[in-house]
């Protein structure tokens, strides 16, 4: 009984492991590649599904976050709004 319940931890654990290691791994190419994420107008990714996973969400916001920050650096140095530069970077 006790060496079925180490093989069942074990599995399970092991599971979990696998299962983690993939969301981990999941980065902005691979999400467009699978179609979970795709490009805006606006300059910004947004999820294609109507109900993303925690995953995509997190990612999403991230990247997102990221380019804004990138859109009001070049926007500081050129001297014009940070929406003007996303407009621009993205056409």
């Amino acid at each position: 009984m006790k060496t079925l319940r180490g093989w069942l931890v074990l599995g399970i654990t092991a599971l979990l492991l696998v299962h983690a290691g993939a969301a981990a791994a999941l980065d902005l190419d691979g999400a467009k590649a699978k179609g979970l994420v795709g490009e805006q107008t606006d300059g910004y990714i947004g999820a294609v599904a109507a109900s993303p996973s925690p995953e995509v969400k997190a990612l999403v916001a991230d990247i997102n976050t990221r380019r804004r920050a990138s859109y009001a650096e070049i926007a500081s140095k050129k001297i014009t709004e940070t929406v003007v530069t996303m407009t621009l970077f993205w056409k």
